[in-house]
Formats: structure tokens, sequence, C-alpha cells
């Protein structure tokens, strides 16, 4: 993968007018392009769909990949076969009615259709589920670590999206109070609408600090397509995906500048945010602030569940015996919920300890021959007749059931792993330390210190956490691009995956593993 910018168009309302809009993409993309994506915004069909039929038949050719939002009103949903998204022709995509879009290259596209309207059908209508769905897909994938999201694409107008702004315009729609929450919650660097058939490019607004800084939206509505008013509907840009971008780079403000329009939806809004704890500390804005103490305990509350409510022991009603692949005296082997891979495993103690500062001697030892048997002879095995290598990790942070995570990636790909875990360690305000060969596992596994480790090859790293620290660090640097190549898949709660099909991977797993396992 290129770490060049990526080309992006975005589009205002087509409203049926195909032949001058691609005549148009194909103009620009051989003048400036080639372009990866072209996003369209506000009503992409018109009355009938005459001029789509060359199109969706194949006849005519979309020269750059096209993705389109949902109806806006009841005449239009008969072009949308599929209200979750489909593709409507050849290299043309309906995104869907809400949800979050990720491409190859990383990058994040937010998106919701429809209008803020309640006479209108379903199909066409924003909710406020559809806002908080948004929110949890786009937030659920960073937890506390949340730096926002590359695009956000709606059909309607944020509210209040003018205030602060110095630059004019006439007759500005109301736009939806949803939308304006859902700009806030999810922090786009830009946020694309259309519908009121005029062009508007707000100054940028600085986003509520979550963490490690805060970053601009740039606010733009676009014109209808070939509009006689001459008003811009086809907006350019080149952008790196925020996953390949330091802090640094990112939290760089302009000279122009303003505060964020809907700071008044704030107080009603935090309640969306999990893990983020706002301390309101001045009007302009709000500003993280917890002491270790504060932290501390609020983490023991976190991790101090019982053993029938656990989903990881192997008594409690919860628990997913179909994920097992071996069981040992005092630890198993199971695949996760979720995996990031199919063939991703976890090693966990068959009694409930949170960390192992709490095990006895016996299981410590047991949990050690399970790395080191896995590691050395039996995963390494396992894996390496596929080409690939185990990464190890685990973490004593709002962890109720002590787990080592077992990943397989190529076998080529270890130093660029390497890599990314520091990179991406940067990005996210820590360090990750090189433990020493010599090291005691006492002094790196102390109950009073919450700690992430990582083992790479023969490099082990750890990070002792102080305050906070992103859930899905490890996973969101494997899934990467360079890696493994399944961001979609980073948040493991957003995988629907039936007991059917995790039945089938055990199997799998275990007929393949067979071999390998001592405790048989």
């Amino acid at each position: 993968m290129t770490n060049e910018p990526l080309k992006i168009l975005v589009c205002g309302d087509v409203e049926g007018k195909f032949s001058k809009l691609f005549s148009k993409i194909k103009n620009v993309d051989k003048k400036s392009g080639p372009f990866d994506y072209l996003f369209c915004v506000g009503n992409f069909f018109g009355t009938d769909d005459k001029e789509f039929e060359p199109y969706k038949s194949g006849k005519m050719k979309v020269p750059v990949p096209t993705y389109i939002l949902g109806p806006n009103d009841s005449n239009a949903v008969k072009f949308y076969p599929e209200v979750n998204g489909c593709e409507l022709a050849p290299d043309i995509t309906y995104l869907g009615k809400r949800g979050l879009f990720t491409t190859n290259s990383g990058l994040t596209i937010a998106y919701v259709s429809g209008i803020e309207d309640s006479s209108v059908s379903s199909e066409c209508q924003i909710t406020p589920e559809d806002i908080e769905r948004t929110r949890n897909a786009c937030v659920k994938t960073q937890q506390a670590a949340y730096r926002g999201t590359d695009i956000l694409l709606t059909s309607t107008w944020p509210e209040n999206v003018t205030k602060f702004d110095n630059n004019s315009i006439d007759s500005c729609p109301k736009g939806s109070a949803l939308i304006s929450k859902l700009a806030l919650l999810v922090q786009p660097r830009y946020h694309f609408f259309g519908l009121a058939k005029k062009f508007y490019e707000r100054r940028p607004y600085k986003n509520e600090a979550t963490g490690f800084g805060s970053h601009i939206t740039r606010a733009i509505a676009l014109a209808n397509a070939d509009n006689d008013t001459k008003q811009k509907w086809l907006f350019a840009l080149n952008l790196t995906p925020l996953i390949r971008m330091k802090d640094t780079s990112l939290n760089q403000l302009t000279t122009d500048t303003t505060e964020c329009p809907y700071t008044a939806e704030v107080e009603k809004s935090q309640q969306f945010f999990y893990d983020m704890d706002y301390e309101k500390t001045s009007s302009k804005g709000t500003k993280r602030k917890q002491k270790n103490q504060d932290f501390q305990q609020k983490l023991q509350k976190v991790m101090n569940i019982s053993q029938s409510e656990c989903w990881f022991c192997l008594a409690s009603p919860k628990f997913e015996k179909q994920l097992v692949i071996s069981i040992g005296e005092e630890a198993y082997l199971s695949l996760p919920k979720g995996g990031l891979v199919w063939d991703h495993a976890m090693i966990l103690p068959v009694t409930h300890y949170r960390h192992q500062s709490e095990m006895p001697s016996s299981l410590i030892e047991e949990i050690e021959q399970y790395p080191f048997a896995l590691r050395r002879e039996a995963l390494r095995q396992y894996y390496s007749a596929h080409g690939k290598k185990p990464i190890f990790y685990d973490r004593n942070y709002k962890t109720p059931h002590y787990q080592i995570q077992a990943i397989p990636v190529p076998s080529q790909k270890l130093a660029t792993v390497e890599r990314l875990f520091m990179e991406l360690a940067e990005e996210k305000g820590f360090s990750l330390t090189k433990v020493p060969e010599s090291a005691d596992r006492k002094d790196i596994f102390c109950s009073e210190n919450s700690y992430f480790y990582v083992e790479i090859g023969k490099n082990k790293f750890i990070h002792h956490i102080k305050k906070f620290f992103p859930l899905q660090f490890a996973r969101e640097v494997l899934a990467h691009p360079q890696i493994l190549n399944v961001m979609d898949r980073v948040e493991w709660r957003n995988m629907e995956v039936s007991k059917e099909d995790e039945t089938n991977s055990a199997e799998r797993f275990r007929d393949g593993f067979k071999a390998f396992d001592f405790t048989v």
C-alpha cells in the first residue's frame, strides 16, 4: 500500500443526470486523476432511471468507483432494491441507510441516508437510532483513543452549521439536529451534504478534545449537478487516511478556525461516549482530566465480574463452548468471538483469574508451557504450514478473565508488524518498551500496574498503562492494510458470525491442530 494521499471526488445531487455526471468525471479523471473514489450526497436519482439503464447493463462504463446515499423521498425508494446497501450497477454502490464504510486503504466514511422528517416513509427517515448506530460503528473501533472519522456523508444539512462563520449564505436550510449531533460525535475531517441546491464551504471548526488532542472539520454543502447558476457541485480533495497520520499532523489548525457550532449539544450528547471521561473546564469546551487513583478505582470496578457473568469461565451459562479447541488441567485453548482472522486463537486459565499475579505457581507454569509449546512446537508449526507467524499479546486492563491472544500474520511481515506497533503507539500518545531477555516476569507483570504486553517473533514489548489505553490497539495494528487488511474487523462486536460458522471454524482449527496438541 502506498503512502500517497487518496484522490477523492464528492458530488452533490445528481438528480438522474448520469450522462453529464460521468462525462464530467471522465474529463476530470483524465486531467487530474486517476481518482480513487467518487461519493455522492443528496438525490442521486431523478424522476426516472432511463439514463441509468446503460450503466446498469454495463454498456456504459463508470470512470471512477462510485458510492451513493439512499432515498430522501418515497418516490425514489423503488430505485434501491436493498435497504442495507447493494451494488446498483457495475462500480456504483449504494452504501446503505447508515453505518461506517472502511476502504482497503484504511479510509473511513461514516454515512446516514435520508432526512429528519416524521412524515416520510421509514426508508427515507433519519432516526435517533441511526445516529447512535453510526456513532457506535465509528467510536467502538477506537474506544478511549477515538481520533475521529475521515469523511461524513449525509444528504441533510446539519442544524446550526453556519454558527460562528462569517462566510455569507442566503436562505440557509434549517438543517437537522440529529445530523449536528452525529457530526459532533464522530468528528469527521470532512462533512459533505446536499439537497439545498447551493454550494457552501464553512470555515473549519475545531472539534471537542477527546483525549490526545482535537482536529478540525471542514463542512461543505454541494449544489445540484450541472446547475444553471454555476454553483460548485463537484469537490476534489487529496486525503491521507487518518489511520496513517500522526496526531501532530492531524491536529494542526488553520488561521481561520472557529469554535464548534454544535457545542450546545455537548451536554445532551456526552452520554453516547464510552469511557471518554469528560470534565467541564470552560465555556469553550471540555478537557479530559483523570487522576490515577480514580482511574484505578474505575478499572477495578470494571474488572470485578463474577464467574457466572464471565464469558470465559467454563461453568458460566454465557460460555461459548463451540469455540473450544483444547482443554488442559488448568488452561484451555479457544477461538475468540469475532476473531480478527478465522485462525485467531487465545489461551485462558480454566479458573477465573484476572491477571497473572492472582494465579498459583502451577498455573503460571502451564500458562508458560502453553505459549512456549504452542509458539515453539505447535502454533508455530501449525501456522508455518500456511506461511504464518503468531503474534502473542495480553493486557491487564479492563479484562475480567486473563487471556493471551494469538493472531497469525504472514511470515514475511514481522518487521512491518513491529514497525506499525511502534508507530501507532506513538500516534496514540504512548510508547512500547522492549523487554530485556533477563527480565523477571514478576517485575514485568506487577499486580499494581495495568499493562499491555506483546511478543513479535523473538522480541517482547510492554507498556505500563497510567491512565487510558485503546482497547482494540493490537487488533487495529494487525488489521492494518499493510498486514492483514481487515480494518472492518477491528471491533469484534461489529462482526456477525453464526454459531454454525463458529462451530465449523473451531472444527477446522481442531482438526489441523490435533497433531501439535500436547494435551492429547
